[in-house]
């Protein structure tokens, strides 16, 4: 009986192969930023329905979201898939997110002759925005996740790999506020917000080099509109990795001390808050993943 359902359930793959190729290569031709993935929502949700599945649209109020259900009818376990479709910007599908939208969606739809035979419901999420928008964070917050016995997806790599340990990350806006006057004219009455940002970045820089199993990287977000006027306001967006939480919080109490120093030194006053949604390392369902893996 294993070996038969195992057979039925590759003669289903091999079935929507065709498809699922180029379902792929449309998302890999036609990429869309997170929060703007117009084309991939429609071409997902639609195939999906093609399949049987009920489509609730912008699940959870979120633009380009979907819950996609397959109901058996039958008691049984609620399997669930997540789908990612977002591309980065300026490269497009180089984290392969045009798979990660369509082997999901293809293992589901491989298991719906297994539900209609042994019960169950096959729940497919259509999760946007993983660079940046991180909806996953937010489903997860608050138990859209909680429906399904377990909810799975694969990443796409250069090798095969079991399911391990992913970093936590979170991301950080660290904005300067100084004093506007003419540089040529008024030098003296000027708080320059763009200094204590330079200043913040370097110290930055010299305290991370000591942190260990950590990346951290900044870009300056803005620092003044023109050289014959002191900046009153600039900004330095971060993202911060560390191998968990714990570890991000040590990172936030030392940005916290280097703004607290940057504006001192220059006169300034800093904020720094959460500009993308933080997601906590990963932790890994040891028995789950064996069943996975085999």
């Amino acid at each position: 009986m294993k070996e038969q359902w195992k057979e039925k359930i590759l003669n289903t793959v091999e079935e929507n192969l065709e498809e699922l190729y180029e379902i792929r290569t449309y998302l890999y031709e036609n990429p869309e930023v997170g929060g703007e993935e117009e084309k991939a929502y429609a071409l997902l949700t639609k195939t999906l329905e093609n399949h049987g599945f009920e489509v609730t649209p912008d699940f959870h109020g979120i633009d380009y979201c979907f819950r996609a259900v397959y109901d058996s009818g039958k008691p049984g376990p609620s399997i669930g898939f997540t789908l990612e479709y977002d591309a980065l910007p300026g490269i497009g599908h180089g984290c392969g997110h045009n798979i990660i939208a369509t082997a999901p969606m293809g293992a589901a739809f491989a298991l719906q002759p297994a539900a209609d035979r042994l019960g169950g419901r096959i729940v497919v999420f259509g999760t946007p925005g993983e660079e940046c928008i991180c909806s996953k964070v937010q489903l997860a917050e608050e138990g859209a996740f909680d429906e399904v016995d377990v909810a799975m997806t694969v990443h796409p790599n250069p090798v095969n790999l079991a399911s391990g340990k992913t970093t936590a990350i979170d991301a950080w806006q660290v904005e300067f506020y100084g004093k506007a006057s003419h540089a040529g004219a008024q030098p003296e009455d000027g708080i320059n917000a763009l200094d204590a940002a330079v200043h913040f970045y370097t110290l930055i820089g010299f305290e991370k080099q000591y942190l260990k199993d950590t990346n951290i990287y900044g870009v300056f977000a803005n620092g003044g509109e023109k050289c014959s006027v002191i900046p009153d306001f600039a900004a330095v967006k971060y993202l911060v990795r560390g191998k968990d939480m714990k570890s991000i919080e040590k990172i936030r109490a030392m940005f916290e001390r280097c703004a607290a120093s940057a504006a001192a030194a220059t006169g300034a006053t800093y904020k720094i808050w959460r500009n993308e949604p933080a997601n906590k390392d990963l932790i890994t369902n040891e028995t789950m993943s064996s069943v996975f893996n085999k």
